[in-house]
C-alpha cells in the first residue's frame, strides 16, 4: 500500500464531487441538481451551507398528472414514464437535504464549475465569466473566491 498523496487525495475529493450516493446535501440550482457533502460545503461555503439549515428532508409526489384528453395506450405509457423519473428523482435525495436557489445570471457551466472549486478543481477566472462567479461567490460565502474576480 502506498501512502495516500496530495495527488491522490485531490483526485479522491474531485470523484466526491456530484456523486449522489456519497452526498448528504442536494442543491436544485436553476433546475440543475447538484449533490454535495456538508462538511466541505460549510468549510468552503459558508452562506451557502446556511441555507440548508431550515432545509428538511425532501419528499417526491410520485402521483403523475395525466391528460384525460389522451388515448389509454398513451396515457399508460406517459404515467409509466413520469412515474419512473419521480421515483428516480426521489431515490436520489432520499435521506437528504434539498434546498432549491435560483439565479437567473448565472449558467449552469458557471454553477458547476464554482461548486466543483470546492472540490479542488481548478478554476479559470476570465472577462466572460467573472462576474456570474462574483455573483456566486458572494452569495455562497467564499470569500476567496470573490477577492478573485
Amino acid at each position: 500500500m502506498t501512502a495516500p498523496t496530495t495527488t491522490l487525495l485531490l483526485e479522491t475529493m474531485q470523484l466526491l464531487y456530484n456523486n449522489s450516493k456519497h452526498s448528504d446535501i442536494v442543491i436544485n440550482m436553476n433546475g440543475v441538481q447538484y449533490y454535495l457533502l456538508s462538511p466541505l460545503v460549510e468549510k468552503c461555503a459558508p452562506l451557502l451551507a446556511k441555507e440548508f439549515d431550515n432545509a428538511s428532508v425532501k419528499s417526491c409526489d410520485l402521483s403523475p398528472e395525466l391528460d384525460a384528453d389522451q388515448d389509454v395506450d398513451r396515457n399508460a405509457k406517459q404515467y409509466v414514464n413520469q412515474y419512473a423519473t419521480r421515483l428516480l428523482s426521489l431515490l436520489s435525495t432520499v435521506g437528504k437535504k434539498v434546498v432549491t436557489l435560483t439565479e437567473p445570471k448565472v449558467s449552469n457551466e458557471v454553477v458547476s464549475s464554482v461548486l466543483s472549486f470546492i472540490y479542488g478543481k481548478p478554476l479559470e477566472i476570465t472577462e466572460t465569466n467573472c462576474m456570474e462567479i462574483y455573483i456566486l461567490s458572494i452569495r455562497f460565502g467564499m470569500e476567496y473566491l470573490s477577492t478573485q474576480c
